[in-house]
């Protein structure tokens, strides 16, 4: 389940990255220019304009040395095509769109005007992209044709003072192009050069119909991120699940769980985790060699705030502690029962040198010692050898490499599918290998805790363990009654917290008080120790737990040639 979990963050991640990543651009900017002797130029440009997942109006277009009362027409297949004139500072600026209705994605519009200012007597200087513009333009293609023929042709691309860094072609005498990827905003491009002897001007086909995105869209980059990440966690799944298997004694079902007879130092053998399983029965008694709280983390493998809970009520049922639960406010009060060097360290920092700790609310030394008994059980599972040394370490490496394979196999596979939601398909191979990658750490931070491998003891442990669990699972009011003729109500109790049984063995202590019999009176007499349990849990919590605070403060949001010009949308 956390694996696909996993795998679906994975695809939420390379998703919205490729959602936010479709910013907005002029994908693709064709432009003409035809040089007629002694008329205005007639210009033509072809903006393929993305709005991305931003809604906008249409696009504006500002160009310099153009006056308002030019020549020009608008048009686009797919977008509304209304336009404003007005003067701009340098020139008119064409605000195209309707103002009631906004577009997303990508349209074309096809600008046609006369454009006076580019040829200067036997020269021409045409700023085709200039540097005006707020978006950056890409696949640009930019035609100059005449009917003279074109000398010394160049193309100059950068900032202001910039020359060369793109390249022009000529296709015939009065015919010449520029292909360039990319202009950045704040970045020009010109075209410039000579005039000759009279020419066939060239000839160049306008596009027409809709704008087409070569994208992808957001999710079939992200459906190539979750089948990848969910086939690359496969493996590491199988693997770890195979070094992660256990060590038990070897002998069948009781040698496994008691270990080998007498003096014979016994032999052992991996086992996985279904097999340890399938050597459990159900035992009546816990294990007396280990109290609640340690069984609790021998069986979870590491330390849960229900162990220290069980910890509590043994800590009550030794007489070293009194749970008071009358009323609304929960207490605990210190008491004469001696108690074990290691438990009277918990108890005087517990109390801090009162006699009583409420439990209503948070207390520093309550919580401080909560803490200390944490690491205290913890301390006792590093040491305790029922796990080998070695499966800690490994299980701390595949953590460590599986986060970071993780987080970079995330972070490129949504560099791929931003890319493919921009450019097309050809990426998202891209995505798919480090979708692998990232489903592949992401299984090694999930599936890590197989490596934490029990020793022959640990397993024998967990065998008895599981078994008494089974039996509050499984538990009826018959067993009640029995453990509280054997006087073990109570450490049953504790065992249920410690192991997550509370609800099962609540009914079944509810189950046994309420059929009279010969133990009944028994029963509820001990019973408090498990009705008690919730109560004590969310006043354990409210003391251990630091009241959270707020607050606010103040804080801050924060070349040459005619032509160019920019743009943008509104």
């Amino acid at each position: 389940m956390w694996i696909l979990l996993g795998a679906l963050a994975i695809v939420g991640v390379v998703a919205i990255g490729a959602f936010a990543g479709d910013t907005e651009r002029i994908g693709g900017y064709w432009l003409q220019a035809s040089l007629t002797d002694g008329e205005p130029t007639q210009v033509v440009e072809v903006i393929d304009y993305d709005f991305g997942p931003n809604s906008r109006r249409g696009i504006l277009r500002q160009i310099p040395d153009l006056p308002t009362s030019a020549d020009y027409t608008v048009s686009s297949p797919t977008a509304p095509d209304d336009v404003s004139i007005q003067n701009w500072w340098l020139g008119t600026e064409l605000r195209i769109g309707d103002p009631d209705t906004t577009i997303r994605g990508r349209h074309r519009y096809t600008i046609t005007y006369s454009h006076p200012g580019l040829v200067f007597s036997d020269e021409f200087a045409w700023n085709a992209i200039g540097d005006g513009w707020d978006v950056s333009a890409h696949d640009i293609e930019i035609h100059v044709t005449s009917d003279r023929e074109l000398l010394d042709a160049a193309c100059d691309t950068g900032e202001l003072g910039d020359t060369g860094g793109c390249t022009i072609e000529l296709l015939a005498p009065g015919h010449a192009v520029v292909h360039h990827r990319e202009s950045s905003p704040g970045r020009f491009l010109t075209v410039r050069g000579r005039l000759g002897a009279p020419v066939e001007p060239g000839q160049v086909t306008i596009p027409v119909g809709p704008a087409v995105d070569p994208g992808t869209g957001v999710w079939t980059p992200a459906l190539y991120a979750v089948i990848a990440a969910i086939i690359g966690a496969i493996p590491i799944s199988f693997l770890w699940r195979r070094a992660g298997r256990e060590w038990a004694w070897d002998g069948g079902t009781v040698a496994a769980a008691f270990g080998p007879a007498g003096d014979d130092p016994g032999t052992a053998r991996r086992v996985d985790h279904t097999e340890l399983r399938e050597m459990t029965t159900i035992e009546f008694e816990s294990p007396r060699e280990y109290s609640a709280a340690v069984g609790g983390v021998i069986h979870a493998e590491r330390v849960k705030d229900d162990h220290k809970m069980a910890w509590l009520l043994e800590s009550a049922i030794r007489g070293e502690i009194e749970l008071v639960t009358e009323g609304s406010d929960p207490s605990i009060r210190r008491v004469s029962a001696g108690a074990t060097p290691e438990v009277e360290h918990v108890l005087r920092s517990m109390f801090g040198g009162s006699t009583s700790v409420d439990l209503s609310s948070y207390d520093k030394d309550f919580a401080s010692a909560w803490d200390d008994l944490g690491s205290q059980l913890e301390s006792w599972r590093s040491t305790s050898g029922h796990w080998d040394r070695t499966g800690a370490r490994r299980r701390m490496f595949a953590i460590g490499i599986g986060v970071f394979v993780a987080l970079l196999g995330t972070l490129l596979a949504t560099v791929a599918a931003i890319a493919a939601n921009r450019s097309g398909s050809g990426p998202l191979a891209v995505v798919a290998i480090f979708g692998l990658v990232a489903g592949a750490g992401f299984a090694s931070v999930i599936r890590a805790w197989e490596l934490r491998i029990r020793t022959p003891q640990g397993s024998g442990a967990w065998i008895r363990i599981e078994s008494f669990r089974r039996l509050l699972h499984e538990s009826e009011a018959e067993h009640v009654e029995r453990a509280a003729e054997m006087g073990l109500l109570r450490q049953y109790s504790a065992w249920a917290v410690a192991l997550d049984e509370t609800d099962r063995w609540e009914n079944s202590v509810r189950e046994a008080t309420a059929v009279p019999s010969s133990h009944a009176a028994g029963v509820g007499h001990h019973a408090m120790w498990i009705y008690a349990a919730p109560a004590i849990r969310s006043a354990v919590r409210a003391a251990s737990t630091a009241p959270s605070s707020s607050g606010s403060g103040d804080g801050f949001s924060g070349g040459a040639g005619g032509g160019g010009g920019g743009g943008g949308s509104w």
